[in-house]
């Protein structure tokens, strides 16, 4: 658990008084997806309870800003985000990339062409999740400029990812290592 915890504090936000983390616990059976959101003040605390409903057969996704103590996961609750994020699928129909390693192949020559750093990759299942850490937490307007950058470098340059991951601040991804 302590490398979740330090991969939290990498991409997520500082907490704060005035916000929340949220964890997504969903539980699929043959009838219906059920989700269950809890909101968390600290990386340390959203971990912990990752692991636990992870452990109960439940997924457990994060959302990847911080947002204000309504409960509410949407754009317009947000507060801030630290990190620029990509899901990169393989082996689904309508994507490109047969496995993992052509969608990773994919993406080292995304970050060659122009120029980036490494990101920090999370395995999840047929998926990749992809991060890029900021050196510092930004607004949800300064953020959806660079994320908009984002998804239109991936469209220009064919690296097919899940759009509406890339652009929206409310998203949640896998926590590592659920």
């Amino acid at each position: 658990m302590k490398e979740t915890v330090t991969f939290l504090e990498r991409v997520l936000p500082a907490p704060r008084e005035d916000a929340r983390f949220i964890l997504c616990a969903i539980r699929q059976n043959l009838q219906k997806k059920r989700t269950r959101q809890e909101l968390f003040q600290t990386p340390e605390a959203l971990a912990e309870s990752a692991f636990k409903v992870s452990g109960d057969g439940r997924d457990a996704y994060m959302a990847l800003a911080i947002f204000d103590t309504s409960g509410y996961r949407k754009a317009a609750h947000a507060l801030a985000a630290r990190s620029l994020w990509l899901d990169l699928d393989s082996g689904k129909p309508g994507v490109p990339y047969a496995t993992r390693d052509e969608s990773l192949e994919a993406l080292g020559a995304f970050v060659k062409k122009l120029e980036i750093p490494e990101p920090l990759l999370v395995n999840s299942g047929n998926c990749v999740h992809v991060y890029w850490p900021l050196t510092e937490e930004l607004t949800p307007a300064d953020w959806r400029k660079l994320a908009f950058g984002l998804k239109a470098a991936t469209k220009a340059l064919g690296l097919v990812v899940d759009p509406q991951r890339t652009a929206d601040i409310a998203s949640v991804l896998r926590v590592p290592g659920t």
